[in-house]
């Protein structure tokens, strides 16, 4: 009887996991993930409050706009309060336009602000290897409300970036602080435009 018994659990056993339906597990949350809901296929327009904290001031500076972007690489910031000013992003070019004045410059001459821009278009186009190659990442949480921290690896980013924060839930960016080495720092929140 004993052995029969051995014999009945083996097969039950061997039976247990195609006789019930087993729920599968959810699958990582990984960086990768992220940037694959991220990802923008359309143009996307947002409205943005943003909060300056300048280490020689004592009050915060506050900007209101609009960003829009467009896959894969374009990006228009337009600063509506308190002064207007548009800054556009296209490709490896800057151009910022003022009432009183008016610039292009090239991002390949300035690692920080290529490192900048490269953290905010890089999740909206999905592009992982883009950001994978300027900082160290860590993701916090989960798909739910998510924390993605950025430090840039490259001495020539580092010198001036201490790192940047984004933040979020699902497939929608809310915050992304940057923390530069002097102590400056920015808060911008971003929302749905109506």
């Amino acid at each position: 009887m004993h052995k029969s018994l051995q014999i009945i659990i083996a097969l039950f056993a061997l039976l247990l996991p195609h006789s019930f339906s087993v729920a599968e597990s959810t699958p990582a949350f990984t960086v990768e993930t992220l940037f694959t809901q991220l990802k923008m296929t359309q143009p996307v327009v947002l409205e943005f409050q943003e909060f300056k904290t300048v280490s020689y001031l004592e009050i915060k500076l506050e900007q209101n706009g609009i960003l829009e972007f467009r896959p894969p690489d374009y990006l228009r910031r337009e600063i509506i309060k308190p002064t207007e000013e548009v800054t556009v992003i296209s490709g490896d070019q800057i151009s910022i336009k003022t009432a009183s004045n008016e610039k292009t410059i090239s991002l390949d001459e300035h690692p920080a602000i290529r490192a900048l821009v490269s953290a905010f278009r890089a999740p909206l186009s999905g592009n992982y290897a883009e950001i994978k190659d300027l900082f160290k990442i860590n993701l916090k949480g989960t798909v739910a409300s998510w924390s993605l921290e950025l430090k840039p690896v490259r001495a020539s980013v580092s010198t001036y970036l201490a790192e940047i924060i984004i933040n979020g839930k699902h497939n929608q960016i809310e915050t992304i602080e940057t923390i530069e080495q002097n102590g400056d720092s920015s808060y911008l929140i971003l929302s749905s435009a109506p």
